[in-house]
């Protein structure tokens, strides 16, 4: 190795240049570390977050079929069935009428032999 003083100093700046360039990396290492520190805790909220999703919209389906179904078909029957009452009832008014329409005449006849 030579000892000339400027190529002593100059390996001491390359030196110097050196160190300061690992500080660098090791400063943005350890800045990278906290920033993927903190993208894994957002993960993990997220992760969190998306299992309380799945268990409350579990339990919406569970109270859906156990409670608001049964109530809807319930209710789908008690209509079908009054739908049906009102076409029966529609049914024998319009006997009853159709009937009275065709007995008219005996049904005066009748109250006149009765009124007299």
């Amino acid at each position: 190795m030579s000892s000339d003083p400027e190529t002593h100093l100059r390996l001491g700046q390359l030196q110097g240049s050196l160190e300061s360039i690992q500080r660098q990396l090791d400063a943005a290492d350890a800045k990278a570390g906290e920033n993927r520190a903190q993208v894994h805790q957002s993960l993990e909220a997220l992760r969190a977050d998306a299992q309380d999703t799945r268990a409350r919209t579990a339990a919406v389906e569970r109270t859906l079929q156990e409670d608001v179904i049964p109530v809807v078909r319930s209710v789908n029957d008690w209509r079908s069935r009054a739908l049906g009452g009102m076409i029966v009832l529609g049914t024998v008014g319009t006997l009853v009428l159709f009937v009275l329409t065709m007995a008219k005449e005996a049904i005066i006849d009748l109250w006149r032999i009765l009124l007299r």
